[in-house]
C-alpha cells in the first residue's frame, strides 16, 4: 500500500505577561489567542502513514490539533513566558529544547503513524525544523528578496529557435522579477549558529550582487549561464558553500513568482 505524507499546521498565540493564555474559539487565527497584541506562531507536524481504504485518509486531521495543542504548544508557550518575564530574548538554541521534547511526545502520541518533521514558523519568513528520521537534525530556513531583470537566450541558437524556446522571455529588452530566495542550513544543533551573521553573509554574497541588476550584463556568472531560476539557485549555492559557518548548507529555493519555484540541494 502507498505511503503518504500529511502536514498539519497549528496556529497559536502567546501573551508573555498575561496571567493565563486566552483559549479563544478561532483555530484559523490561532488558539490560544491573544486578547490584544500577542506573539503569533505556527507549528507544523508532518506525518507518514497508509490510507485507510474505508475512509481515504490515514488520520483524521481533526484529531491532529488536540495532540499538538496538548503535547507541544504548552511547552513552547512556557519557555517564551518564562524567558520574557526574566527579561531575556528567546534564542534559537533555547527553542530547540521544547521542540525536541514535543517531537518525542508526538512520536509516542501518533504511534503507529510516523512523525517525520516538526517545524516552528517564527515569522512568515523564518522557521526552524527538526527532522525525526535524521537523528533529530535541525534545519533553519530564512527568506530574502531581490529584484532583477533578465533575458533568456541561448547564443548558440538563432533568433527563431530562441523565441520558440523562451517566448516573451527572449525579448531583447528583457523583463524583471521580484525574486524571493530561501536559504536552509542544517546541523545537529544551532550552536554556534548566529542568525544575524547569517543574514550578513546572504546579503553580501547573494542580495548585493543580484539586487537591481541586469543579470545577463552585470553578473559575470550569467554571461555564460542562462539566468533561469534553476541557474540562479545553483549560483546562490556556489556563492554560499564556502561562507556558511557552524552549520551545513542544505537547500536553496528561488521564486520568480508565487507560482514558479526551484529548489537545489547541491551536487
Amino acid at each position: 500500500m502507498a505511503r503518504l505524507r500529511l502536514q498539519r499546521t497549528v496556529r497559536f498565540c502567546v501573551s508573555p505577561f498575561a496571567a493565563t493564555q486566552t483559549p479563544g474559539n478561532n483555530a484559523y487565527a490561532g488558539m490560544p489567542t491573544g486578547a490584544g497584541l500577542a506573539l503569533y506562531l505556527e507549528l507544523a507536524v508532518e506525518l507518514e502513514g497508509e490510507a485507510n481504504p474505508e475512509t481515504g485518509f490515514f488520520i483524521n486531521i481533526c484529531d491532529v490539533d488536540p495532540f499538538v495543542r496538548r503535547h507541544a504548544v504548552p511547552l513552547i508557550t512556557q519557555l517564551i513566558v518564562d524567558t520574557y518575564r526574566a527579561g531575556r530574548d528567546v534564542s534559537l538554541t533555547a527553542l530547540l529544547v521544547p521542540l525536541r521534547t514535543s517531537l518525542e511526545r508526538l512520536v509516542e502520541a501518533f504511534t503507529p503513524l510516523v512523525v517525520k518533521k516538526l517545524a516552528l514558523q517564527l515569522t512568515p519568513f523564518r522557521r526552524i525544523s527538526i527532522i525525526a528520521e535524521a537523528d533529530n537534525m535541525v534545519h533553519y530556513s530564512e527568506k530574502f528578496e531581490f529584484s532583477a531583470t533578465h533575458q533568456l537566450w541561448n547564443s548558440k541558437l538563432d533568433e527563431e529557435a530562441n523565441r520558440r524556446l523562451f517566448g516573451k522571455c527572449a525579448n531583447p529588452s528583457g523583463h524583471g522579477h521580484n525574486y524571493a530566495i530561501e536559504i536552509t542550513v542544517r546541523g545537529t544543533s544551532l550552536d554556534p549558529f548566529d542568525a544575524l551573521s547569517f543574514q550578513e553573509v546572504i546579503d553580501a554574497h547573494i542580495v548585493e550582487p543580484l539586487d537591481h541588476t541586469n543579470l545577463n550584463v552585470d553578473v559575470p556568472y550569467f554571461q555564460s549561464h542562462n539566468p533561469t531560476i534553476e541557474n540562479i539557485a545553483i549560483f546562490a549555492w556556489e556563492q554560499l558553500q564556502d561562507h556558511i559557518e557552524g552549520v551545513a548548507l542544505d537547500c536553496i529555493r528561488v521564486w520568480e513568482s508565487e507560482r514558479s519555484c526551484c529548489a537545489y540541494r547541491g551536487k
